[in-house]
């Protein structure tokens, strides 16, 4: 399987990466608050499922609700984190 690097390489040259001040997605919701989320950072995780080593995309809202989700399936649903004070920047 590519790396998360390839397969973000990979969504840029079909147009479908990041671009700043270009929303590419609808923004995510928190679902304990119903404020907008902000990705912050991507944590290197361990998935007991099929025992891989990948990322997880950290999101946090305004009201420091912290959530991730496997980088690799970006439609799966947000889980709560159960390490919110490691994330806060």
């Amino acid at each position: 399987m590519p790396s998360v690097l390839a397969w973000v390489r990979a969504r840029v040259s079909r147009g479908k990466g990041y671009v700043p001040g270009v929303p590419t997605e609808s923004v995510p919701i928190c679902p304990q608050c119903g404020d907008p989320l902000r990705a912050g950072a991507m944590a290197l995780c361990r998935r007991e499922e099929d025992d891989r080593r990948t990322c997880r995309v950290v999101w946090g809202c305004s009201n420091q609700h912290i959530w991730w989700k496997w980088a690799d399936r970006p439609t799966a649903p947000l889980e709560l984190c159960p390490y919110p004070d490691l994330m806060d920047g």
